[in-house]
Order: structure tokens, then C-alpha cells, then sequence
């Protein structure tokens, strides 16, 4: 099954970046995102490009070149959050061996407990949020990228 994804440039505005004019825009990109995150695993997808305002450079290499920088620019984001991850599990960790030391006093230990246990919901949150979302952004970008893309 095909889900055809129309894209209307009616100017370069719209389609290459305000600050560099080499570079497709990232609002253009994220409108591409958003339009193929509800695809199916079985769907291919073709992008129907209608240039309206007759620009006069690569728009499917630009565009590929886009969603590629995204697709790195969520590799790098999944590489930091799981160090981000990392190091919460490794603060929890310390907290709870802190608390397993300390017996005498009561309110200071729950303390600590609980201080524990807030670094480690926060890396357990991570990935089970942000990392899954990241993860499904990742894969309609590579089906993206492997998509057909035809110039009207």
C-alpha cells in the first residue's frame, strides 16, 4: 500500500531555509515528519513535489539532504539522552548505597531514598518516552529517505 505525500512550494520561502538559502527549511521538514507519522509498517510512501514557483535548484536532493541532517540530529539526541540516562541510573545508584550505610538516623535516610529513587524514575521515564519517540522519528526518516520523489 502507497500513501502520497503532496508538498506545494508556492515560494522559496517556503522551501529553503530564512538565514541559508542552500539549505531546505526545517519547518518544511517538520511538515514532512508530521505527514508521514501515522504510516502503517506495510506503506511506501512518494512524495509529489508541486513546484508552483519554478525554483531552480535540486529540490529532491535538497530535501534529502534534510531529512538526513534531522536523521542525524536524532542519532546525536539519542546518543546524549542515553548518556543523560546513564547518569541518572548511576546518581541513584550512589543514593540508594548511601542509604543502605546509614541507620542512625531515620529522617535522613528516607531522604535519601527518596532522592534516589527520583533520578532513576527520570531515567526509566526517558526511555520509555523520549527514546520510543525518538525512535519512531528515526525510522519514518529512513523510510522517508528511501522514499520515491516525483517533480511536477
Amino acid at each position: 500500500m502507497e500513501k502520497v505525500l503532496e508538498i506545494s512550494l508556492c515560494d522559496q520561502e517556503d522551501f529553503t531555509d530564512r538565514y541559508n538559502k542552500k539549505q531546505v527549511s526545517k519547518d518544511l521538514i517538520d511538515y514532512i515528519v508530521e505527514e508521514a507519522i501515522f504510516l502503517k509498517a506495510d506503506q511506501t510512501i512518494k512524495m509529489m513535489i508541486h513546484n508552483e514557483c519554478k525554483l531552480n535548484c535540486d529540490i529532491v536532493e535538497m530535501i534529502k539532504d534534510g531529512l538526513a541532517l534531522e536523521y542525524q540530529k536524532s542519532l546525536r539526541s539519542c546518543y546524549l539522552n542515553n548518556w543523560k540516562q546513564f547518569v541518572l541510573w548511576v546518581i541513584g545508584i550512589l543514593f540508594l548505597f548511601l542509604y543502605t550505610l546509614i541507620e542512625e538516623n531515620f529522617v535522613f535516610s528516607e531522604a535519601l531514598l527518596i532522592i534516589a529513587w527520583v533520578p532513576i524514575w527520570e531515567a526509566i521515564d526517558m526511555e520509555l518516552f523520549t527514546d520510543v519517540k525518538e525512535r519512531k522519528k528515526r525510522k519514518i526518516l529512513k523510510k522517508l529517505l528511501n522514499s520515491e520523489f516525483l517533480i511536477c
